[in-house]
This record gives structure tokens, sequence and C-alpha cells, in this order.
């Protein structure tokens, strides 16, 4: 074995184990409603331990006597693995923060320091998560170890909600200069900002909002949310996660290949990737799929195939794969030594879908795989957000159906409000209208 792969085995033991940490010292805590806010930070300490560690290679780089060529790559790598190990700190903001909270963290930009270049900052970051968590017993995150949590320094979690701080330290008078009050001030507007916008009491005039959040990524801001009850919880809305867990410690144990398939709409193919596994398909000549795979395809009209998490890092608004897997297979998921191949049936996804009142296009140009829109009672939206779910998350078509059936629901009431507030007003379905085929809710 060469030096890099033990690298590699180095960096996914040391990821498992954060990961079994976390299962031993806080889940089970946590699924017994106490609290352990001096466990959640020593944790969230060993995740900034990696990622600095990282950093400095990163930088190494720069020193490093080969080609221009080699060292892309090497950063390349490098940030990746920074991606993969704040995906610990994904893990811990899911069992705290709420989906919808998630979501609008991530329409946000990423964290973009290295920690080890803001030394003396984060460590006031770390000192007032301590101080939070031991005097007050508050469960606080910190939101620059994760790719999903993007305004403010800290998250201070209670049941029900989560409350956002940011950090900052000065030494002397001298450091507080007038471009760093301007800096300190539009900070902290942005997180007042994203607490009135998603809070209980949202409400955020547009050009307010958009002066707020410049880096907001869509145009299409909601600027009221109107309380909807939702008649399904999409939060408690099952996937197929635990039986691919089941699946995939089969196909670690014997090393063969499987299809599987829950509802004749979503299928899994499911397979390590190993040294063993590429000569033995070499000496059978490719892969052949099975009986249950041919009958799954036929008649599917056309099919999407994808990797199921060669992109998962860069979506952090859908659940991380150890909120979804055992520790192991989800370790192994992640380092790419198990594979899943998501392989959708257009025809029978379409055919569930008008059950429920949900009209997609599988035959034309405009097929939905291109424009991922949807449509009910006449009215288009994009189906971006849940696919995401059914192709990197598991999630059931029943889900996607709900989903789709919810935002519909609340995207009229919200309508029907905003035109009863300004008579004579109209509403223009500009989706309907549109022919672009690339949408910011690609999956």
């Amino acid at each position: 074995m060469g030096k890099k792969e033990n690298d590699d085995q180095d960096r996914k033991k040391r990821f498992l184990k954060i990961l079994e940490d976390k299962e031993e010292h806080l889940d089970r805590v946590i699924s017994s409603e106490k609290t352990d806010p001096i466990g959640l930070l020593e944790l969230q300490l060993k995740i900034a331990e990696e990622l600095m560690a990282i950093e400095r290679k990163l930088e190494g780089v720069k020193i490093l006597q080969i080609t221009k060529e080699e060292k892309a790559a090497l950063k390349e790598a490098y940030q990746y693995d920074l991606k993969t190990f704040r995906i610990l700190g994904d893990a811990l903001a899911w069992m705290f923060v709420k989906p919808y909270s998630i979501r609008q963290h991530v329409k946000h930009s990423p964290f973009s320091k290295y920690l080890i270049s803001q030394k003396r900052a984060f460590d006031s970051t770390v000192s007032s998560a301590r101080h939070i968590s031991e005097k007050y017993g508050e469960h606080v995150l910190i939101n620059d170890l994760t790719n999903c949590l993007r305004i403010a320094d800290l998250s201070v979690c209670r049941p029900g909600e989560c409350r956002l701080i940011e950090v900052k330290s000065i030494e002397n008078e001298e450091e507080l200069t007038e471009k760093f009050i301007r800096h300190a001030e539009r900070q902290i507007k942005r997180m007042e900002g994203f607490d009135k916008l998603h809070g209980d009491a949202a409400a955020l005039e547009g050009d307010e909002l958009r002066k707020t959040f410049d880096d907001y990524q869509t145009g299409n801001f909601i600027l009221t949310r109107d309380g909807t009850k939702r008649t399904v919880s999409l939060s408690e809305q099952t996937t197929f996660a635990p039986e691919l867990n089941d699946a995939l410690k089969e196909v670690r144990k014997d090393d063969k290949d499987r299809f599987i398939t829950f509802d004749g709409i979503t299928g899994y193919l499911l397979n390590t990737v190993s040294e063993e596994r590429i000569q033995r398909l070499i000496s059978e000549g490719g892969v052949h799929p099975s009986k249950e795979q041919l009958a799954f395809m036929e008649n599917a009209g056309s099919i999407a195939s994808i990797d199921m998490f060669s992109r998962h890092a860069d979506y952090p608004e859908i659940p991380p794969l150890p909120n979804l897997f055992g520790n192991e297979i989800a370790t192994d998921l992640i380092f790419g030594d198990l594979m899943i191949t998501t392989i959708l049936n257009s025809n029978k996804m379409a055919g569930y879908l008008e059950t429920r009142g949900i009209e997609v296009n599988t035959t034309s140009e405009k097929h939905f795989w291109k424009t991922h829109k949807y449509k009910i009672d006449g009215s288009t939206a994009l189906l971006g957000y849940p696919l995401r779910h059914i192709i990197y998350a598991a999630h059931t078509t029943e889900y996607l159906a709900n989903y789709c059936i919810e935002s519909h629901e609340s995207s009229k009431k919200f309508i029907e409000k905003i035109l009863a507030e300004n008579p004579g007003s109209k509403y223009i379905d500009v989706l309907g209208d549109s022919d672009d085929e690339d949408s910011p809710n690609t999956p």
C-alpha cells in the first residue's frame, strides 16, 4: 500500500472515529431528551482540529517543488477534504436546526476563510461558545465548521428555534477602525435580517432584503411567510435509507453488486469500489445487468441514472449521509469505497405523480429531466429541491409528491394574500411562460 492509500485510510479512520464519538456521547443523550452542551462543543473542537490540519497542508502546497498542474490538483483534493470533514459539522447541524432554516442558510455564500488564518477570531468564537454552553447550558453550533450554516458565527439551539450570534474581538482601540466597524455592522445586519426573514414574524421589504443579502443566490424573494399549516409533515416522510443501509452491509460482506427497488419507480444499483471488483469485471467482460434491473428498465421511457453521492457535499440543503446511514456505511460512501447509483423510471414516476394531481412532461423536448418543472391546477413550479432528495438522499416518490402539493397550496395562499392586499394587481406565472432549461434548481 502506497503513501496516498495510507493517508486515505488514516483520514477515513479519523472521520469514522468522530462519527462514533458523536453516536456514543451525543446521539444517545439527545434521543433521551437530555442535554449535553459540553459534549457537543468538544465534538466540534475535534472537527476543527481536522479542518485546520487540512488547511495547513493546503497552505504548504505553495512551497512544494512540483508543476503548476500538480499544485492545482493537490489544492483541489485538499479543498474537497475540507468539504468532506465539514459534513461532520453538517451532521450535528441537522440534529438541531430545522430543515427550513438550513435551506435558507444555503442560499448564501459558503464560508471561505481558513480557520488558521483567523486564529484569534476563531479562538474568540470558541470561547464564546464555551461560555454559553457552560454558563447557560445551551447547545451551541460553530457555524464555520459546517457546509450548511452560512450566516453568523454561532447558532444557539433550543427546541424549535436557533438564534444566531456574531462574535467580534479586538485587543486594543487601534483595531477599532472605521473599516472594522462597517464590516461588523454589515455582518450584524445580515444576522438580524436572517432572523427577521426566517423567524416566526418573518417580514422584510424587497429593497431592504436585497441590500442586506447581496449574495442571495436567487432573484425570487419570498418576502413573507404565510404560516400555512402543513397537512403532511415533510420532515416525517420516510426514505429508503434504512433498507439501503441493510443491503449495503451485505454488499460490503460479499462484494457482490446488487440492484434493489422498493416501489418500482426508483431503483438503486449498489456496489463496492475495490480493486478486486474492477479486476473481476474485466475478466467477466464488464457489468451485466441483473434480471431485476432489466425488468425495472423495461418500458421506462427515459432513464435518469446518477451516482448518488459523487456530489453530495455540494448539496448541504439535503440531509447529510451520517444522518441517513449507519456510521461505517456512511463513511464508506463518503470516501468512495461504496457506491449507490440512483436509477429513475420516468414513466412510472410520471404515472404516480399523475394519480396525485401532478403533471410532468415525459415526451417532448421540454422533458422534466431537462426543465425540472411540474404543473398543478395549471400552475408551474420547479422540481429541483425535492428531486435532489430523491436522487441524493433516498427519499420516496411520495415525499416528492407531498412536497409539490404542499408547496402549491402554500404558494396559492401567499398569492391570494398579495392580490388581496393589492387590488387590481395581476399574478403572472413566469415559469409557465419560460423555455429556459438552465434552472438554478437543477439536481
